[in-house]
């Protein structure tokens, strides 16, 4: 699944998205697949501005190179499962930025502490 995202101004925008290749892993119990996770990490990036921009920024930087000096850069984002609407403590979200896109890896969720309820 892809969707088209634009930054603040309006005046850019790049394609974000995953495919069959996403991962979700849970140390918490969960019955929700690696879709329904990436899912839930672009529906967080798409409200979240100041991350949404960044991302679109250095997609938009990438698409601008030409040729094989435009490497996707990866980036992991810290944030907890309750966030992305997941059972679970910690949450990581791994993603690729590519020219003019901004790929979801994979999902991974830590149990919950139960001292930090």
């Amino acid at each position: 699944m892809q969707i088209k995202i634009r930054n603040s101004e309006n005046r850019m925008g790049c394609r974000m998205g995953y495919d069959k290749d996403s991962w979700y892993r849970s140390a918490a119990p969960s019955g929700y697949d690696a879709e329904t996770a990436a899912y839930a990490a672009c529906r967080l990036i798409r409200h979240m501005p100041r991350l949404r921009d960044r991302l679109i920024g250095e997609a938009v930087r990438l698409g601008k190179s030409s040729g094989r000096e435009a490497k996707p850069l990866r980036r992991r984002i810290h944030t907890s499962a309750k966030a992305l609407a997941l059972p679970g403590g910690e949450a990581w979200i791994y993603l690729s930025v590519r020219q003019g896109t901004v790929w979801i890896r994979g999902v991974r969720v830590s149990a919950e502490n139960p001292r930090r309820r």
